[in-house]
């Protein structure tokens, strides 16, 4: 779990059973009351994530945009990607990035060493989870061809995932 989510979810808990005791209520309904509050807590929190290649418009809805990739997508200037980050430190390393060359028949074994790579970054996750907007909305902007063969779809899931582990 996300740390600031984490420590959000524990003063809501305890704050609710603090409250739920001087009420008169016996442990177990505090319990139920702090247990209640975290439920409410983490709904509030759960973000919307789509992906969108960089090529397409922008649009009021995406929230928070960020750019995935390692190297600047060829032919737009950062004003045309409307870009909030860009977080090159979340893409493969060049090297998984070579290997993979959008080879559909490599996309598991890619996934699954991406996700490694990933593990060892949970500072770059954290900040960029920190800058999301308010309404909890991020785009991940790539700039691959194939909608369903890119970093960009395990890098989604993964954040997913992330949140709330």
């Amino acid at each position: 779990m996300h740390e600031a989510i984490r420590q959000a979810c524990v003063r809501a808990a305890i704050n609710a059973f603090e409250d739920a005791r001087i009420r008169g209520l016996c442990y177990e309904g505090a319990w139920e009351c702090a247990l209640g509050a975290i439920k409410q807590l983490e709904l509030s929190r759960i973000m919307h994530i789509t992906l969108k290649r960089v090529y397409d418009k922008p649009s009021a809805n995406d929230g928070t945009r960020v750019l995935v990739d390692r190297l600047w997508p060829r032919g737009l200037t950062r004003k045309q990607v409307a870009l909030d980050l860009w977080a090159k430190d979340l893409s493969p390393s060049p090297e998984l990035r070579r290997w993979f060359d959008h080879d559909p028949d490599k996309f598991e074994a890619f996934a699954g060493k991406y996700r490694r790579e990933l593990q060892d970054r949970h500072d770059e996750i954290d900040r960029l989870l920190d800058q999301i907007d308010r309404r909890r909305r991020l785009t991940l902007l790539y700039a691959a061809k194939a909608p369903s063969v890119n970093h960009a779809v395990i890098l989604k899931s993964y954040l997913e995932h992330y949140a709330f582990d």
